[in-house]
């Protein structure tokens, strides 16, 4: 997990429910990781912060996820993706989805990784936001398709 606030506390809310292996959270500071460090307490999760730097371990993970800001990943991008399971296929989630795709997730693809990217995550959050607020179910792709309009008419 790079990324230690509220983003990261939910994928390693969604990592504990998947019964994942332990996580290291990589933080630029090591006060970043209260949030995320909390959730993994709560639920009775391993999970330990880490500096931002690639690890041996990170070569272990068979999922990668990036919660950190738009930039954030840039240095570390071709790093991650070499000692990250890329090239065994391994998968990144990277919940940053503009700009698409952001270094991190490039290099990973060209080394041969599997890459979610957080527009997914964008699109499923709107469509459980409407209908909770609404009662009302829009499809995915009417969201996802306004999702990609909206990012192509800011570039």
């Amino acid at each position: 997990m790079w990324g230690g606030g509220a983003t990261a506390a939910s994928a390693l809310a969604a990592l504990a429910f998947l019964e994942s292996g332990p996580v290291h959270v990589h933080v630029r500071s090591a006060a970043r990781a209260g949030a995320a460090l909390a959730v993994a307490a709560a639920l009775g999760h391993p999970a330990e912060p880490a500096p931002w730097a690639v690890l041996p371990a990170c070569g272990e993970a068979g999922v990668t996820v990036t919660t950190a800001p738009s930039g954030a990943m840039d240095p570390l991008a071709t790093s991650v993706a070499a000692a990250g399971g890329a090239a065994a296929g391994g998968v990144l989630f990277d919940v940053v989805y503009d700009p698409w795709p952001t270094p991190v997730a490039a290099a990973w693809q060209e080394a041969g990784g599997v890459v979610a990217s957080g527009l997914e995550l964008l699109v499923h959050q709107a469509v459980g936001q409407v209908r909770l607020m609404t009662g009302s179910d829009v499809p995915a792709d009417v969201l996802r398709s306004a999702a990609l309009a909206a990012i192509g008419a800011r570039a």
